[in-house]
């Protein structure tokens, strides 16, 4: 019987995701109207929770083609250091855990939003990923969810503003992901994952990348028109905008090969969402 490490039940529930959906929830909480410090926490560490079980959950069931990839190969799983049963379970414990915690919450719809992006994520999204290019734009959902659960959580329902912070991150993780699929090209194609640079061309997959990150700067000003930020945030997003959009652009001027243009397109994402959220925390401030 495998030995069960901490270290590794860490980096089964996927941290940097983890921390990266607290980043969405909590900034979505702070910028909402009404704000309640007990919820606000209750919500986080469930959020947290039906996150990394999710996570968990997609390790297991992709543990024979993260084997395949060099960029997977050394998760627990594939490398044999913990088994799928220990996996398994510790997925089990922190989905049932979360839901507690939502029912001490007594929030229905916060509750639901929660676990249908477990289910889209894992149900729909992980499988898919292995027959149709379009299971992206499906694990995008789940993946946009967070802000909008915070939302929710402090308001009790659906506003315009909390389904904008929704359509950033959906818009956000397209062209990230995009470019992961064209960069990673070999790894995938060697696990059978249906990329849209797999399946229809890294051409296209650029010109959707273009598009989406197109949409995501015109969606990202309709926070102030809204009233939920103003200039701080407008200069903010307007730069990462205009740093995002650069990149995307260079898919067809660079002289690089594909593959290095790729990367640094994925690199300028990262740097994308810390933007946002400093725009709004300014206009917290100011």
């Amino acid at each position: 019987m495998k030995e069960f490490k901490l270290q590794d039940a860490i980096a089964l529930t996927k941290p940097r995701i983890v921390f990266m959906v607290l980043v969405m929830t909590g900034g979505a909480m702070a910028l909402a109207p009404q704000f309640d410090e007990f919820r606000a926490l209750l919500t986080m560490i469930a959020t947290a929770l039906i996150v990394a079980s999710a996570n968990v959950f997609n390790m297991y069931l992709e543990r024979e083609t993260d084997g395949l990839m060099a960029r997977t190969r050394n998760r627990p799983l594939p490398s044999g250091r913990m088994s799928a049963r220990s996996a398994l379970g510790l997925g089990i414990v922190l989905g049932v855990v979360s839901l507690l915690g939502f029912w001490v919450l007594d929030d229905g719809l916060v509750m639901g939003l929660a676990v249908i992006s477990w289910g889209l994520y894992v149900a729909l999204y992980t499988p898919l990923k292995r027959v149709t290019p379009w299971a992206l734009v499906i694990g995008a959902v789940p993946g946009a969810m967070p802000p909008l659960i915070g939302w929710v959580a402090m308001l009790g329902e659906f506003s315009a503003a909390g389904n904008i912070l929704f359509l950033i991150v959906f818009f956000w993780q397209m062209p990230h992901f995009l470019a992961i699929s064209i960069y990673c090209f070999e790894d995938y194609q060697r696990a059978g994952i249906q990329t849209v640079a797999h399946s229809w061309g890294i051409e296209v997959a650029k010109w959707q990348a273009l598009m989406y990150t197109l949409a995501l700067i015109g969606t990202s000003f309709l926070l102030i028109t809204y009233d939920v930020a103003s200039w701080a945030y407008g200069i903010c997003a307007a730069c990462a905008g205009l740093l995002y959009l650069v990149y995307a652009v260079k898919g067809w001027t660079t002289d690089k090969p594909v593959v290095v243009w790729a990367r640094h397109f994925f690199r300028s994402s990262l740097v994308y969402l810390p933007l946002i959220v400093l725009g709004l925390i300014l206009d917290q401030v100011f």
